[in-house]
């Protein structure tokens, strides 16, 4: 009998100290996989309180996808009356749920940037600096959420599309035109997005004075390539020649003749040419008064709706 108990814990000593030899291997290996989103991590207790014990056993049972689309539908009716804190809760349960859905990181920031900023400039019952000091906290929640979205998912370009727009949006009172460059051209370095995110980079730097040369030479390359020589190209150009006086401060710059020719005094310009030189210059009496863009009339959109923009 005594030399059964000691191989029983002799056994048991074996299994103990295989098992101490195996964590650090096994926890780096369960690192490595949720370092590669193959794993998902773990929620804590305080999860259980938020979800309730029901939704939170569900989780625990791998229905993370169907808990994150309760939660959703949970968001409509607070969505509805105007509770934003109660539809925030609701989104950021799915974020971290479902942390490797772009919709859900989308759909939570647009509630925050848009609708919640749209309802507190409706909302009778306040102030008019604090109408717009909470519209512009919920722009701003709207922005971190979307940060936040980034870091989980650095490879969606919805996400850096989305980020970018918001951070540089007219209705945005604290607009970042360096950071909203960034994120565009994080955006178009993703395998087959359009190029136009290209360009919406560099509209962004014409924003920032130290770097509208390097505006001015992208817009050139862009000019000079016939698949990107849009409208918008053409008007930043004009803008930076003749209102930006870029010419000034960098003396080497040049406008293209194409559109030099257009703006020269008493030239005889046909009617396509005088048309052009129409549009552009209203195109630039748009781009000296972006504020008259942000008296848009405030819209409350389903949060099933896709954003039109």
């Amino acid at each position: 009998m005594k030399l059964r108990w000691k191989k029983i814990t002799l056994a048991l000593a074996i299994i103990l100290a295989g098992g101490v030899a195996r964590m650090p291997f096994e926890q780096r290996y369960t690192a490595s996989l949720r370092a590669q989103n193959l794993l998902a991590t773990p929620l804590n207790l305080s999860a259980r309180d938020e979800l309730g014990q029901s939704l939170f056993i569900a989780t625990l049972g791998g229905f993370r996808s169907a808990v994150a689309s309760v939660m959703e539908l949970r968001s409509i009716t607070p969505w509805m009356r105007g509770e934003w804190g109660k539809v925030e809760e609701s989104y950021a349960i799915c974020t971290r749920l479902q942390p490797r859905e772009e919709h859900y990181w989308t759909q939570r920031s647009w509630m925050q940037a848009y609708n919640a900023r749209d309802s507190y400039l409706l909302d009778s019952m306040l102030t008019q600096p604090n109408r717009e000091l909470y519209a512009q906290q919920s722009v701003e929640n709207g922005i971190r959420v979307l940060k936040e979205g980034t870091l989980r998912i650095p490879e969606s370009w919805r996400l850096w599309e989305q980020l970018a727009s918001t951070l540089c949006m007219p209705w945005n009172q604290k607009p970042d035109y360096a950071a909203a460059a960034d994120a565009y051209e994080k955006a178009a370095a993703r395998p087959g997005v359009p190029g136009i995110y290209r360009r919406f980079a560099v509209y962004q730097l014409t924003h920032i004075p130290e770097r509208e040369r390097e505006a001015w030479d992208k817009l050139i390359a862009f000019y000079n390539n016939p698949s990107d020589r849009l409208p918008t190209v053409e008007i930043e150009l004009v803008y930076l020649f003749y209102e930006r006086k870029i010419l000034e401060r960098h003396p080497d710059v040049f406008l293209p003749p194409d559109l030099m020719r257009l703006f020269i005094r008493g030239a005889v310009l046909g009617p396509q040419d005088q048309k052009h030189r129409e549009f552009l210059i209203q195109g630039v009496g748009r781009r000296l008064k972006p504020d008259g863009i942000s008296t848009r009339a405030p819209q409350i959109s389903s949060p099933h709706m896709t954003p039109v923009r």
